[in-house]
Formats: structure tokens, C-alpha cells, sequence
């Protein structure tokens, strides 16, 4: 009988998923089905299945192909498919103190989370992480942004504001949130120099 190639390869995605089907037509089988384009290299399936998933992929866009094996004779059949990024959203900023607080909600898995706090990067953080706490912000309004991103590709910025305030802690002359030897000093410049304080 004359080699037949599989046919009717689709190829469908489900979040990170990607399910490969396809139909067999050569009645005397298969020595080999071999999956190429898929990160991490060729995959070698069971001669006899009609599907195949690829689980978790990254985000972007695929090039798969299915080659058929059998003695000398071979053949491919090929589907695209692109993963896309699903971003974050609702981000909401608190202050608590000298200290703001941003959330968010993730709506997809990323490889990392990039912090910016009043336009310069403080932190990369978890992927899966939801909140950042910026510490000991001066006093007044800070802008704290999330980039999301996964495998190369990259989300837009989302941003949300919080306004710090000064707090009174009683010993606390230079109002920077701790007690220490600076206080003092300040008190001493308020008394002798007139300097200004900011708890007055």
C-alpha cells in the first residue's frame, strides 16, 4: 500500500495549552510521530495517537509541525498558533503612613513583575505576586506602576496614586518615622538656630 499522511491537524489553545489533533490514515501505522516547534525541542509521540497536548506554554506565537515517519517515507503537516499575554488590572494604591501600598489582580501567569515607584525601578518581583509595599516615601503624592511579563513579551505599565503623610511620633523632630540620634540634633538646631521642624 502507497505511504498516507496523517491528516486534518488542528491545533487549539486553552490559556497556555495547546491540544494538537490530527487523523491517521495509513492503515498499516507508523514507525514514528515527532512534534517540532515547541519550546524545549522535538517531541516524540505514540505512532498511533491522534492528539497530543503541549502543556504551559510561554506567551507567543508557534510554528508547530507533526512529521509522519515510516521506513524511508515522511511527511509534515503544520498549524500556528500564539499564545497571547492576558495582563494585569485593577490596581489600586493605599498609603499607610510613610508607606503606599499597591494591588492588583493577575489574569495570567508571568515570569516577573517589574516595580517603578515615581518613574525609577525599585524592584522585580515574583510573577505571581498581587501587591508591592513602598517604604518610607517622603511625604505627598507617589505614583507606583506594574509591568507584567512572560517569556519576552511585555505588558503596558499599570499605575495608580497614593498620597503619604506625616505622622506624629512623639521624640520623632525630623518626622522621618524613626527615633534616633538625628532627632535630637534637630532639636537642638530648632533651639539654638532657629531651624525649622517639621512637627511644628
Amino acid at each position: 500500500c502507497p505511504f498516507q499522511c496523517p491528516e486534518g491537524l488542528t491545533c487549539v489553545d486553552d490559556g497556555h495549552d495547546v491540544t494538537m489533533s490530527w487523523t491517521n490514515t495509513d492503515e498499516q501505522g507508523y514507525d514514528a510521530l515527532t512534534i517540532k516547534g515547541a519550546p524545549g525541542g522535538d517531541i516524540s509521540v505514540n505512532a498511533a495517537a491522534e492528539s497530543y497536548t503541549l502543556e504551559g506554554l510561554p506567551s507567543g506565537s508557534y510554528a508547530l509541525t507533526l512529521t509522519a515517519d515510516k521506513g524511508v517515507n515522511t511527511c509534515d503537516l503544520s498549524c500556528n498558533v500564539t499564545i497571547v499575554l492576558v495582563c494585569p488590572h485593577a490596581v489600586a494604591c493605599t498609603a499607610d503612613g510613610y508607606n503606599a501600598t499597591a494591588t492588583w489582580t493577575n489574569l495570567d501567569t508571568y515570569t516577573a513583575i517589574s516595580v517603578t515607584v515615581d518613574g525609577a525601578e525599585v524592584a522585580t518581583i515574583a510573577g505571581d505576586a498581587e501587591s508591592y509595599t513602598a517604604e518610607e516615601l517622603g511625604v505627598g503624592e507617589h505614583e507606583i506602576c506594574i509591568t507584567a511579563e512572560d517569556a519576552g513579551t511585555t505588558c503596558d505599565p499599570i499605575c495608580c496614586s497614593a498620597t503619604t503623610v506625616r505622622l506624629f511620633i512623639r521624640g520623632d523632630a525630623n518626622a522621618d518615622g524613626t527615633i534616633n540620634i538625628a532627632d535630637p540634633v534637630k532639636a537642638l538646631s530648632y533651639i539654638f538656630s532657629g531651624e525649622s521642624v517639621p512637627c511644628l
